[in-house]
C-alpha cells in the first residue's frame, strides 16, 4: 500500500523527451501506477515520484546587459550592430546619438556578443550573465580603410578657411541675390570669435544693412568609405530676435537636402570668443550611402533682414587616427 503522500503527489515524468507534470490519482497503488506507464519509464517514474514531490520548475531569471559602443581614438559614440549568438539572429543596434544599447537576457546561459560598425574592426565578447551588468565596447579604426579616409581628408574634409572662402572644391550660393554671402572674416572686418585661429568662414548681416540674406556654404562631395561619421567644427552665431537661422544640412548620393541641425538662438558671445565646438554624429544618416555633401545655410525667412552674424571654422570629418597613417 502507498502512504497518503501518493494522493497529492506531482510526478515528473519524461515522456518522449518532454518533461510534464502528472498528478497521481487518489486511489492509485504502486502496482497500478506501474501498469499505466510505459515499461521503460515505469521504474524511473515511480522512484522519481517518491523522491521528488514537486520539481517547481519556473522561467529562468533575466538580466539586463547595457553599455556604450564608442570610437577607441576619439571616445565618440558609434552607430554599431550587436549580434548575440545564443540569443537571437536578429541584430541589435546602438542609439546613433549616444552609442547606447540595452538588452534583457535569460541568466546562467553563455552568449557571444559580436560588435561591428562601418569603418571599424569588429570585436567579440563571451558573457554568461548572473546579474545586471554594464559592458562597454571601444572599436578601433580599420587600418585597411585609412588610406582612403586620409586621402579624403587631404582633399577637403578638414578645412580651416585660411586659404580662401570658398576654398577649392567648396562653393558659395546666394539664394537671396542680395550679395550677403559667405566670405572670410577679414573680408567682413571681424575677428575670429569661434575659438579658432586665423581665418574663418563668415556672414555678417549687421554690416550689410537692410538686405535679404539666404546664403549657403557647400562642401565638396565625400566618399563614405573610411569615415567614422563624426563631424566637428567651431562656430559662433549671434541671433537677432529669433529671426535668422543657421542650418547644417546633408544630402546623400546627390539627392535632396536633409536638415540635421538648426540654430535659432545665440551660440557664443557677442563679438568675442571662444564660440562653441560642435560635434555631430553623421553615422545614422550615412548608412547605405556611398557619398555625401554638407552645407551650412544662413538665412532669414522674413523681409527687411538686418541681423547679426555667423562664423564657422576648423571643420573636420573624422576618419582614421593620425598615428594610423
Amino acid at each position: 500500500m502507498l502512504s497518503k503522500l501518493w494522493k497529492s503527489l506531482c510526478l515528473g515524468i519524461l515522456l518522449g523527451g518532454m518533461f510534464v507534470k502528472w498528478i497521481a490519482p487518489s486511489n492509485a497503488s504502486a502496482e497500478s501506477l506501474a501498469r499505466t506507464l510505459p515499461p521503460a519509464r515505469a521504474e524511473f517514474a515511480i522512484s522519481a515520484a517518491i523522491a521528488t514531490p514537486d520539481l517547481g520548475l519556473g522561467p529562468l531569471s533575466t538580466f539586463v546587459i547595457s553599455g556604450v559602443v564608442s570610437d577607441a581614438a576619439t571616445g565618440g559614440p558609434l552607430h554599431a550592430k550587436l549580434t548575440i549568438a545564443g540569443f537571437s539572429d536578429v541584430p541589435l543596434w546602438t542609439d546613433p546619438a549616444t552609442g547606447f544599447y540595452r538588452v534583457a537576457l535569460p541568466g546562467d546561459v553563455p552568449y557571444t556578443f559580436q560588435v561591428e560598425a562601418a569603418g571599424y574592426l569588429a570585436t567579440s565578447l563571451s558573457i554568461t550573465p548572473f546579474g545586471d551588468r554594464i559592458e562597454n565596447f571601444s572599436l578601433s579604426s580599420d587600418l585597411a580603410l585609412c588610406a582612403v579616409s586620409n586621402a579624403a581628408l587631404a582633399s577637403g574634409a578638414a578645412e580651416d578657411f585660411n586659404r580662401a572662402v570658398p576654398p577649392a572644391g567648396w562653393t558659395v550660393v546666394d539664394n537671396a541675390g542680395a550679395g550677403v554671402i559667405w566670405k572670410t572674416i577679414s573680408a567682413w572686418g571681424d575677428g575670429n570669435y569661434t575659438g579658432g585661429t586665423g581665418e574663418a568662414a563668415a556672414v555678417n548681416s549687421g554690416k550689410s544693412g537692410y538686405a535679404e540674406v539666404d546664403t549657403e556654404l557647400r562642401s565638396p562631395t565625400f566618399a563614405t568609405a573610411g569615415l567614422s561619421g563624426l563631424l566637428t567644427y567651431r562656430a559662433s552665431f549671434q541671433n537677432y530676435a529669433y529671426r535668422d537661422y543657421l542650418d547644417l544640412d546633408l544630402r546623400l548620393d546627390g539627392g535632396e537636402w536633409t536638415n540635421i541641425l538648426r540654430w535659432n538662438e545665440d551660440h557664443g558671445s557677442q563679438a568675442a570668443g571662444p564660440g562653441e565646438m560642435v560635434s555631430v554624429n553623421l553615422s545614422p544618416y550615412l548608412r547605405g550611402a556611398t557619398s555625401f555633401q554638407l552645407r551650412w545655410r544662413y538665412y532669414d525667412p522674413n523681409v527687411s533682414d538686418y541681423n547679426w552674424y555667423v562664423q564657422v571654422d576648423d571643420i573636420l570629418l573624422q576618419g582614421c587616427p593620425a598615428n594610423s597613417k
